[in-house]
């Protein structure tokens, strides 16, 4: 007398059904995963030593080559002494000394094609548009997924070769 009872009925999946399917599921992230990969090498600068450690991990294991700077005026000289191309800069804006705003503009001035990410723990409805007004190829904000990080390097860096 109290409740309601429902019964549901699904249809059974054969044992090579399931096996198929698992299979198209394991392959399809294996590929997504994969394809997050590259070789290209980034310029990480952050003022916190355990985020550009983070950073670089999470991307050394995708196979980068990761340059690190501390500062802005420590980003212009690993930029320009760099033995091989920077394919891409991950540049937070909250720098002591020269800001990061300042050296995105000047990195930019000396290389128009690098694209630049801004990092920044700040206020991302004020800093995202002043980010991308200056050119900026993406804004992320602080904190971030490892994921998300190697997500956002792969796709500007994708489009930037496009």
């Amino acid at each position: 007398g109290v409740g309601t009872q429902f019964r549901v009925y699904l249809p059974r999946a054969a044992a090579e059904q399931l096996r198929v399917a698992t299979a198209q599921r394991t392959s399809a992230a294996a590929r997504a995963a994969q394809s997050l990969d590259g070789t290209e090498t980034i310029l990480v600068v952050d003022d916190e030593p355990a985020l550009r450690l983070l950073m670089r991990a999470v991307l050394g294991y995708r196979g980068y080559q990761v340059i690190e700077a501390e500062s802005g005026e420590e980003s212009l000289r690993r930029f320009a002494e760099s033995p091989v191309p920077v394919s891409l800069v991950l540049m937070d804006v909250n720098l002591p000394g020269l800001s990061g705003w300042e050296a995105m503009v000047r990195l930019r001035s000396h290389n128009p094609r690098v694209p630049v990410v801004v990092l920044s723990g700040g206020f991302a409805d004020e800093e995202r548009p002043r980010a991308l007004s200056l050119g900026a190829a993406e804004f992320v904000s602080k904190p971030f997924t490892n994921e998300s990080l190697v997500s956002i390097v792969r796709t500007v860096l994708d489009r930037a070769q496009a």
